[in-house]
């Protein structure tokens, strides 16, 4: 199957899930969109955005924006996961679960409480 821009969380959860500092953080698990099951702490990830680049003969390079929320039940905890989410991240290029990424950069981010955890928000903009 042809994966396309949708299945950008596939990519960016493979990775993510491969990183060793971010398994040594021991985060439980690493959720598309969210859940409500989850033991702290622990990642969801999110497509917030995408924008196709149309050309004449097909379609150019998509650029998506994916939200990363990491959750955790105290302050430094989030913070520190969020900095592993990042250079994991962060002007990196990758092929991984059948999706090549051209390049990937932190473009905002904001922190919030909720529900007994902190979480920092991290958007990433993806060129594929």
């Amino acid at each position: 199957m042809i994966k396309t821009s949708l299945s950008i969380g596939n990519a960016v959860a493979a990775l993510l899930n491969n990183n060793k500092e971010i398994k040594g953080k021991k985060v439980t698990k690493i959720f598309p969109v969210v859940t409500y099951d989850a033991i702290l702490p622990y990642i969801a990830y999110r497509r917030i955005d995408l924008s196709p680049a149309l050309t004449k003969s097909a379609s150019g390079a998509d650029t998506v924006n994916i939200e990363i929320c990491c959750f955790s039940a105290s302050y430094q905890d989030s913070l520190e996961l969020a900095e592993l989410v990042r250079m994991a991240l962060d002007f990196k290029a990758w092929e991984l679960a059948g999706i090549k990424i051209r390049s990937c950069n932190l473009t905002n981010s904001s922190e919030t409480w909720s529900n007994d955890a902190y979480t920092q928000s991290l958007i990433f903009t993806i060129k594929l």
